[in-house]
């Protein structure tokens, strides 16, 4: 090798290691070559980080369908979620999350430059198959709005005192009110003492429910063809206040963690949201609400026909989840997670409320399934579905 030769290998290696440490060093400080703006003269572009975290953790994340790298590394390992990846091009990703028993979530993501975008509650679904169920573990998974006594114990041991009744109700576990249309009483367990409260055939009206809450009685009475929510202090016996409800024949009073409760027509498919103490109306009467929860203490989730709907009590503001071709037999929804699982008549559905953008995953298909609700934890859906011409309870394991 000659003199020359020699002398332009040297130059070329010395002029490649300063184009490779000063790529290396765009590198690192977040910077790329973007050959797809070459055109536009700008050869150089500031890239984002995209953080993902799921739950269960481990699984494989895909950009665009390319399975990703751990911090946007040439040669290093495959990423897992929890996971940054850096060093990527402004733009929109197509992002799938995927772990093996487990439903796939994907999302279109956004990268911009110099800024770091999160996923990190992204919730994995089980694929499972349905297991027949207690009806005792079932019932009591059901969210307790009405004031009922969900505890077979406790209920048990009131009843010995005062006989079975459909309505037993209670705020503390202390004080018990049980009745009909025609009587509401209270007991005490701790003094074992028994009161009559009202009495409809001395009033001469019928009471269509009551609810404990906040140290007072919340009534609903039906005198003659008005109706009245009227608020009871406990202490005294005596209406606090009162107001008018349009005339109906069946109300369900329930109440949220917070100062809101609701009067439930089933016939109407309508709720009246009031201030559990002063009864002023909170928002408008929601209509179309064939099922319902509380999102939080101002929100509602309110499933109609085909579609569901969350509904902001304080600014009066109704906005659209998902509209669906089959009719929903179902609504539960998960606080902790923040997802609500739906049923149809064939199937059962869940939407990412926070993460997945109103996404549907189907979780299972069946016959007649409806009433789903979801265990304490979260982990476990009971549901009651058609099988083998036999119509109960089954479950299965989404988390």
């Amino acid at each position: 090798m000659n003199k020359k030769l020699r002398d332009a290998m040297f130059f070329f290696f010395v002029l490649l290691f300063f184009v490779a440490t000063f790529l290396l060093s765009l590198y690192a400080a977040g910077y790329r070559l973007d050959f797809g703006r070459a055109l536009k003269g700008r050869f150089l572009q500031k890239t984002g980080t995209m953080i993902l975290a799921s739950t269960p953790k481990g699984a494989d994340i895909y950009l665009d369908g390319r399975q990703a790298k751990s911090s946007g590394s040439i040669f290093g390992n495959y990423a897992t979620t929890p996971a940054k990846i850096k060093n990527l091009l402004p733009q929109e990703y197509l992002v799938e999350v995927k772990l093996d028993g487990y439903w796939p979530w994907e999302k279109k993501i956004t990268i911009y430059g110099g800024q770091s975008t999160y996923a990190e509650n992204i919730i994995l679904f089980k694929r499972c198959v349905p297991t027949e169920a207690l009806a005792s573990l079932a019932e009591s998974c059901a969210i307790n709005l009405d004031g009922a006594v969900k505890d077979q114990g406790v209920s048990q041991a009131v009843e010995a005192k005062i006989g079975k009744y459909q309505k037993l109700k209670t705020e503390d576990n202390s004080n018990f009110f049980f009745g009909d249309k025609q009587q509401i009483s209270s007991y005490n367990q701790k003094t074992e003492e028994i009161s009559t409260i009202l009495d409809g055939k001395t009033n001469q009206e019928e009471y269509l429910d009551y609810l404990p809450k906040d140290g007072r009685l919340l009534v609903i009475a039906k005198k003659a063809s008005r109706i009245e929510l009227r608020s009871y202090d406990l202490k005294n016996n005596s209406v606090i206040n009162k107001i008018n409800l349009p005339g109906a024949w069946n109300y369900e009073l329930s109440s949220n963690q917070n100062n809101l409760a609701a009067a439930y027509n089933p016939d109407s498919h309508s709720l009246f949201i009031f201030e559990s103490k002063s009864l002023s109306p909170f928002g408008s009467v929601v209509g179309d609400a064939n099922y319902w929860t509380w999102l939080d203490n101002e929100q509602l989730l309110i499933a109609g026909d085909f579609e569901i709907t969350s509904y902001d009590l304080k600014n009066n503001n109704r906005q659209l989840i998902t509209r669906i071709s089959e009719k929903i037999t179902g609504l539960t929804w998960s606080k902790k997670k923040k997802y609500l699982i739906y049923t149809t008549d064939n199937s059962i559905n869940s939407i990412d409320l926070y993460e997945g953008s109103g996404k549907i995953t189907k979780l299972l298909d069946g016959k007649k399934i409806n009433q789903p609700r979801l265990d304490d934890k979260t982990k476990t859906l009971y549901f009651k579905a058609e099988n083998n011409g036999t119509k109960g309870w089954q479950k299965i394991e989404v988390q």
